[in-house]
This record gives C-alpha cells, structure tokens and sequence, in this order.
C-alpha cells in the first residue's frame, strides 16, 4: 500500500481547501484536490431591494472580483428582462473585465504564489527581499485598475 501526503489546509486560494498525494513509492498515483467557499449568504441583502440596486450591491460581495460581480448581475437583470445591449456596451463590458482580470491576477501572482516560488513567509518578506519584483506585480495590477477606470469610470479597489 502507498502513502498520502496531505496538506489541509491548502492556502493562498479562494475559499478553503485540502489536497491529497496518493504515492506508490516515488510514483503519483492521483491527486485530489478539493476547494470549497462558505456560504456568503449575500441573497437576503436583495430582499426588497429595486432590481436596480442589485449590482451595486453585488459587487460588493468580494473586494478583489468586484468588477465580474457587476457585470454578472447586470447580465442576469438583461437576460431575466429580456434586454439587448448594443455591441458597444458588450465590448466596453469585455475590456472592464480584462482589466479586472489582470489586476486580480497580477495581485495573486505577486502577492501570493511568488513569495512561495522564492521560498519567503509572505509579501512583506518579498518587500524586503525583492522589492522590485513586488513593485512590478503592483506596477502591473495598477493597468489593469485604470483599464476598469477608464472603460468603467471608476476603479475596483475604492
């Protein structure tokens, strides 16, 4: 019989998690990973709310992805009411979220995993060990707030 190497929890990703490395001897065998969120609950916060308030209520549901939120919930007032939105609007909806995407991945690769890569307790280690990787990531992140504060007219992080 093998062994399983498990790290509960497994950190540094949304929600909770849990991975397991089922081993015979030196050969993976499978590999399980199971990610999972708490309940947010946030639906009782729409209750007697105008359907018009829903997305700026939504987006506050995470502080990072505020951006996909809006956006989602601005898609499922328009599909329930059966509204089209010009391809103008579909195009600026698409860059706002590119740039949701780059400031919420730059974030979580420079912030998160490359601390890990070079083997440091946190980012404020890698403020102090290498703070120019750390301003880039942040350099990056930046783009992709004024790409969603230009097409979207505000920011995601005020």
């Amino acid at each position: 019989m093998g062994s399983v190497v498990e790290i509960n929890p497994f950190t540094r990703v949304e929600g909770h998690g849990n991975l397991k490395v089922y081993l015979d001897g030196s050969r993976v065998e499978r590999v399980e990973l199971c990610l999972s969120e708490s309940p947010r609950l946030f639906e009782a916060l729409l209750v007697g709310r105008s359907f018009a308030e829903v997305p700026q209520i939504i987006c506050r549901i995470c502080s990072l992805c505020s951006t996909v939120h809006k956006v989602t919930a601005l898609l499922a007032l328009e599909n329930a009411f059966g509204t089209a939105v010009s391809r103008v609007t579909q195009l600026t909806r698409e860059l706002i979220l590119n740039g949701g995407q780059i400031q919420s991945h730059s974030l979580h690769l420079f912030c998160l995993l490359l601390p890990d890569l070079l083997d440091l307790q946190g980012v404020t280690d890698l403020a102090r060990q290498a703070p120019d990787l750390l301003k880039s990531g942040l350099a990056i992140k930046r783009v992709g707030n004024l790409i969603q504060e230009t097409a979207g007219g505000r920011s995601s992080t005020r």
